[in-house]
């Protein structure tokens, strides 16, 4: 079985090829599946690559925390446009410019922003749309090899062929 990482992750192949086997051993030895807190404590008394892999300073890990749930945050407000129909997301994760455009100093960064905002401008709706393909061909490989889900795994290349000719 050959281990690597999973793309748009801070993880690398040689850390997938390293970790995986490793991570596979430990649920096997714990019954057949693992938690996180079993990967914490194996990398606390590992000392090596993946205790590395992991924030030790209580200080800094706190505050990666605490961004972590601002993200959370953010992802779990929706609005409903329309009253009776289903709430969609009301913040989206896109790269803006910060700075005139016109610029050699123009800054990009990435940033929540409105759903009204990514509404009324064309380069973030084109974004947003890119998002949401490499997340629909990300599910597609991951469940495609089970039959029951076959449509969906159709429909989601019946959608990525129809936008690649656009």
């Amino acid at each position: 079985m050959e281990y690597r990482a999973r793309a748009g992750t801070r993880l690398t192949d040689e850390q997938a090829a390293e970790f995986g086997p490793r991570l596979a051993a430990l649920a096997e030895s714990s019954g057949g599946g693992l938690t996180p807190q079993d990967v914490v404590l194996a990398a606390e008394r590992d000392k090596g690559a993946l205790h590395d892999w992991f924030q030790w300073d209580d200080a800094a890990a706190a505050e990666s925390f605490r961004v972590f749930q601002a993200r959370q945050l953010i992802g779990s407000i929706m609005v409903a446009v329309t009253p009776g129909e289903p709430p969609i997301r009301a913040f989206y994760n896109v790269e803006v410019v910060l700075a005139d455009a016109d610029t050699e100093d123009a800054e990009r960064a990435t940033r929540y922003v409105t759903l009204t905002r990514v509404g009324t401008q064309a380069v973030l709706q084109e974004q947003v749309v890119a998002r949401a393909l490499r997340e629909a061909r990300a599910w597609r490989l991951r469940y495609q090899q089970y039959q029951e889900l076959g449509p969906i795994v159709k429909a989601i290349l019946r959608a990525e062929r129809r936008i690649a000719k656009t």
